[in-house]
Formats: structure tokens, sequence, C-alpha cells
């Protein structure tokens, strides 16, 4: 089994990543032909969601909805 720990630095509270490139890279440098690519987000307020990207305003539609749910200026 291969494994590789990927790390992001994030610039705001609530962020959209794209990881593709760096998992792609992951799993070629890895040498694995065939298998399963898991990936792991271990913070508890961290999510991993699978998107297109062909249209960045769906990326935008999440940002703003997570915020309508869960404003990040509320009183937790």
């Amino acid at each position: 089994m291969a494994m590789r720990t990927l790390h992001l630095v994030t610039e705001s509270a609530t962020e959209m990543v794209n990881i593709t490139s760096l998992v792609q890279e992951a799993v070629t440098a890895s040498g694995v032909k065939r298998g399963m690519c898991v990936i792991h987000a271990a913070h508890t307020t961290a999510a991993i969601t699978v998107q297109e990207v062909y249209d960045p305003d769906v990326s935008r539609d999440i940002m703003d909805t997570l915020d309508k749910l869960v404003p990040h200026e509320s009183n937790y």
C-alpha cells in the first residue's frame, strides 16, 4: 500500500481548494497502476467535495450557501 500526506495552506476561514493536480501527482508518483485513492481530511471542520470545476459559479454558490447556513460571524 502506498500512502502520501498532502499539506494544504488556505488563505481564509472558508475556502474551496482544487486538489486534483496534487492527487494526480501523488498517484503517479506512487507507481500504483490499479487500486483506489482515498482522500481523508483529518480536521473536524474540513470537508471534501467532488464537483466539476467547469463552472466557477458552482463553487461560489456552495460557499454562499454555507455562509448562510453557518455564518462565520455567528457566536457559537
